[in-house]
């Protein structure tokens, strides 16, 4: 059974929704392609907080690490650092959103905090500041196939965050594979969109606004993908993210929940349990796929996650400084946690002994075709 709160909440959402299409129509282009273009993704907070003493080397290395992603130093990640001790952060702008029990431990840790604009308390997620920890705060396997998905051309992610019970989540995912399949034939791109080659989406009798031109060469279509995500994943910032939208979802453990995910990463309220129905994902997709009839972004449902990326390279062709895949590939396989990393060493010297038996193959054969030629010579 689906908590109360949880479906007078999901209600209100239908409400909000429901009153922002049903205002008079600002532009054609969709919800989720006018949100990848031209909203700019809410920034999160990175406190380091530590003792009188300061920073260890190692926890220095690791502050290291988090700033220089961070937007405070010119990266790509949503996310301002700053670094307190103890008794300074009571006096900061953070010390009413921060309780103090979260503060009290010996050595240094890191802590995410919502963007102020959210007016929420408290972490969404806290870990002792090592490079281990950054790494998984700055990227991870499930994040980074979200942000390939968007960034291909789909509309929307529906991502189901697994309750857990085989059984339940398993009705669910059926259940929103058939929805999505009849949403897939319902749905049409509205007309009067200018492409970015110039062509008009429609049959050409509604005539293309400035304000209806796409601004990126992204394809647009009409495209839904699923995602699953175990509640106990080894990296919780993303589950805990998502489930910081509302407090009252950390009591439906219990639940499958799903989470529209689009535009740069935003994802709104979810639907939860028996929620996770034809008619709410019907409805949901109407909104994100219909025409933005609301272009201020505040007056909008949802928020954007916490992510790796560098929208404006990615969307008008721009030298990206780095992406998520990028860290992935480097600075998370050098600071991964001890087994992840003894893998990786495992890899590594596999990868070298196949080179170095490429190399002494290639040796024999080339022997052997120097020997074949002196033979035919002689």
């Amino acid at each position: 059974m689906t908590h109360p709160h949880v479906t007078a909440r999901t209600l209100a959402l239908h409400l909000s929704l429901w009153l922002l299409t049903g205002t008079a129509m600002a532009c054609n282009v969709p919800v989720f392609r006018y949100a990848l273009e031209r909203w700019d993704a809410d920034i999160y907070y990175a406190l380091v907080v530590h003792g009188p003493g300061g920073l260890s080397d190692a926890e220095q290395a690791a502050y290291d690490l988090l700033k220089r992603y961070s937007i405070s130093e010119y990266g790509v990640i949503n996310l301002e650092v700053y670094q307190f001790n103890r008794n300074a952060l009571a006096q900061s702008q953070f010390g009413s959103l921060f309780p103090e029990s979260s503060s009290s431990s010996d050595g240094a840790a890191i802590y995410l905090l919502h963007p102020l604009s959210a007016e929420k308390t408290g972490p969404i997620w806290q870990a002792p500041l090592t490079e281990a920890s950054v790494s998984r705060l700055l990227a991870d396997p499930d994040r980074l196939a979200l942000l390939k998905k968007i960034t291909s051309g789909t509309s929307v992610v529906m991502l189901m965050l697994e309750s857990g019970n085989p059984e339940l989540d398993d009705a669910a995912w059926q259940r929103l594979n058939k929805a999505i399949a009849l949403t897939r034939e319902f749905l049409a791109l509205p007309e009067g969109i200018e492409l970015h080659d110039g062509t008009i989406t429609g049959d050409g009798s509604i005539p293309a606004d400035p304000v209806d031109r796409l601004m990126s060469s992204i394809p647009l279509k009409l495209d839904f993908d699923l995602q699953r995500l175990a509640r106990n994943a080894a990296n919780g910032v993303l589950v805990n993210s998502l489930l910081s939208i509302d407090s009252k979802l950390s009591e439906l453990t219990a639940q499958p929940m799903v989470f529209p995910v689009f535009g740069r990463a935003r994802f709104i309220y979810p639907m939860v349990g028996d929620e996770i129905s034809e008619d709410n994902i019907l409805f949901v997709s109407q909104y994100v796929c219909g025409a933005c009839s609301c272009e201020i972004k505040a007056q909008n449902p949802g928020m954007e996650l916490p992510v790796l990326m560098d929208w404006e390279a990615v969307l008008y062709g721009g030298e990206q400084v780095v992406d998520m895949e990028q860290f992935l590939a480097t600075e998370a396989l050098v600071h991964n946690d001890p087994g992840a990393g003894s893998a990786q060493k495992g890899i590594r010297l596999t990868n070298r002994s196949i080179t170095i038996a490429l190399l002494i193959g290639g040796a024999f054969v080339l022997g052997g075709i120097i020997l074949f030629i002196r033979s035919r010579l002689s």
